[in-house]
């Protein structure tokens, strides 16, 4: 920092946040903002003792060495307060910004292998655990015996669970319903192709889920489990219904499909990359000119 006379210093999560903000306060850097993307999984040690102490650590830090500490949801911001003590003043919400395009060529039908009838509805993510794939698929199996022929699934996304999945489907019979297509970097075509998304991330998993972002980008209506990141981009983004126990699935996927397209202006201002971008400057500006003699 002191050979490149940094101005500003700006961390990301817990480590960087610690070790970070320390070196930057030793390198006499002017301002230095710390940031939080997660709520309960931000402090990861493994037992509780461990975590607690992180929260002290971290807490400490803050309260000598930080001007400011990011958020990219109420959620995070809400729980980080809880825990930490430290006053509203010092945390801002700044919501992720992502590339949101404007359009984009879908893959065809043919190209995805998939029958043109079948409306079809989307997982995208990283096959891991948290992220939902399992209830996906369990989704998918019950929607398809309670309206035969009406949907068929696509997986977009790889990770150590593909193939237990792809085995679960084979033994289900769904192999015909369900098309995985692994990893791609035409995936905005892929959101192109779809009729919806079905996001079922678990709670405390997502920050502030881009895949919900890219997908409302595209237009496209989106069922979710109930998470309270997906209730703040609700608000900006109304085609998005939250999953109920205690309803059918296929008729649940038909009133998503069913909702009336969605105004993107409030998304678009408030979680574009540009947005983002001029949030950011701003703060950097006002938190410059608290320190200048």
């Amino acid at each position: 920092f002191q050979q490149h006379q940094a101005h500003i210093v700006h961390t990301h999560s817990f480590g960087g946040n610690i070790f970070g903000l320390l070196a930057a306060t030793l390198a006499q850097v002017p301002v230095r903002v710390g940031q939080v993307h997660l709520s309960a999984l931000h402090w990861y040690g493994q037992t509780s003792w461990r975590r607690t102490k992180q929260v002290y650590e971290e807490t400490l830090v803050h309260r000598l060495c930080t001007q400011r500490v990011l958020f990219v949801s109420e959620e995070s911001r809400t729980y980080f307060q809880q825990h930490t003590g430290l006053p509203w003043s010092m945390l801002t919400l700044l919501h992720n910004g992502l590339h949101l395009p404007d359009a984009a060529e879908p893959l065809s039908r043919a190209e995805l292998g998939v029958p043109a009838s079948a409306r079809l509805i989307g997982f995208v993510g990283r096959l891991v655990a948290g992220k939902g794939l399992e209830h996906f698929l369990r989704l998918a199996h019950t929607a398809t015996q309670e309206a035969p022929g009406h949907f068929h699934f696509l997986v977009v996304g790889k990770g150590p669970a593909l193939e237990a999945q792809q085995a679960w489907v084979k033994a289900w019979g769904m192999d015909q319903q369900v098309t995985f297509l692994g990893q791609r970097q035409d995936v905005h075509r892929c959101y192109a192709a779809m009729d919806a998304l079905v996001f079922c991330s678990e709670p405390g998993v997502e920050g502030m889920p881009g895949v919900v972002l890219e997908a409302a980008a595209h237009g496209l209506p989106i069922l979710a489990v109930p998470t309270a990141p997906l209730r703040e981009i609700q608000t900006y983004y109304p085609r998005l219904i939250f999953l109920q126990d205690t309803e059918p699935v296929a008729a649940q996927l038909h009133q998503a499909l069913a909702l009336p397209p969605a105004d993107q202006k409030r998304l678009r201002a408030q979680f574009s990359i540009e947005a983002m971008r001029d949030r950011t400057v701003a703060l950097y500006t006002e938190l410059m000119q608290q320190v200048r003699p």
